[in-house]
C-alpha cells in the first residue's frame, strides 16, 4: 500500500476547501433573497394594512418595486454545486429550504413567518458550514507550516551558531579585560574603547548554565535540532 505525502494531503485538503467554500457561498447568497423576500412581503403588509400619506405610499411602492426588480435579477438558488460527502443534516436542512418548495399560505403574514422559520434554518446551517470552513483553514495552515518545519528548524540552527560566535568574542574580550587587570593594571576605557552591544551581553557566556545562549542550547536539543 502507498503512503500518501503530507503534499498529497494537502492537496486533497485545498479542494475540499474549495468544495466547501462554494457550498458556504450558496448558502449566504441563499440567505440574503430569503431576507430580500421577506423585506418585500412585510413592506406589502405594511402598505395593505397602514394608512399612509401619498408621499409616502409613493416612496414605499418604489421601495417595493426596486426589491421585486432584484428578486428578478438573483440568480436561482437551484445552481447548488455538489454537497461534499457527509454534509451535517443542519447544512443539508439549510439547503433543502433555498430549494424551495414552500407550501401556499393563507396570508402575507403566516407566508412571512414561514420565510423566517426557514431564514433560521438556514443561517443555523451557515454558521456550521462556516465553522467547517474555518476549521478546514486551520487545518491547511498547520499542514503548510508542518511543511516548513525542516527549513525553521535549519534557520532556527543557523542562528544559535552565529550567537555562539558572538558569545564566544564577548568571552575573549571579557577574559583580555581580565588579563589586564588580574596584571594590576587600571582598565583604560578612555584607550581601549568599545562599542556598545548589549546583545553580547544578553546572550551570556555558554560556561554559565544559566545564561540565556546556555537556554537555547537546551532548548534545541529538546527539539532534537541539535
Amino acid at each position: 500500500m502507498v503512503k500518501r505525502s503530507e503534499t498529497d494531503e494537502l492537496a486533497e485538503k485545498n479542494e475540499r476547501l474549495g468544495q466547501e467554500e462554494a457550498l458556504l457561498k450558496v448558502i449566504r447568497d441563499g440567505m440574503a433573497e430569503l431576507d430580500r423576500q421577506i423585506d418585500l412581503l412585510r413592506s406589502e403588509d405594511y402598505l395593505d394594512k397602514s394608512h399612509l400619506t401619498a408621499a409616502r405610499e409613493k416612496a414605499l411602492r418604489e421601495r417595493l418595486e426596486e426589491l421585486r426588480a432584484r428578486l428578478r435579477e438573483t440568480p436561482a438558488v437551484a445552481q447548488t454545486p455538489t454537497p461534499p460527502e457527509g454534509v451535517p443534516r443542519t447544512v443539508a436542512l439549510a439547503l433543502e429550504v433555498l430549494a424551495g418548495g414552500r407550501e401556499p399560505q393563507r396570508d402575507l403574514r403566516a407566508e412571512i413567518k414561514q420565510l423566517e422559520a426557514g431564514r433560521a434554518r438556514v443561517q443555523a446551517g451557515y454558521s456550521l458550514q462556516q465553522t467547517i470552513v474555518n476549521d478546514l483553514k486551520g487545518e491547511i495552515g498547520a499542514t503548510t507550516i508542518l511543511l516548513k518545519r525542516p527549513e525553521w528548524d535549519a534557520l532556527n540552527l543557523a542562528e544559535f551558531r552565529a550567537a555562539q560566535v558572538l558569545a564566544a568574542a564577548a568571552q575573549a574580550k571579557r577574559e583580555f579585560r581580565q588579563a589586564i587587570t588580574s596584571a594590576g593594571h587600571v582598565w583604560r576605557a578612555d584607550l581601549l574603547p568599545e562599542p556598545t552591544m548589549r546583545s553580547s551581553l544578553i546572550l551570556g557566556s555558554e560556561a554559565d548554565k544559566n545564561s540565556e545562549i546556555s537556554w537555547a542550547r537546551r532548548t534545541l536539543e529538546e527539539l532534537k535540532i541539535l
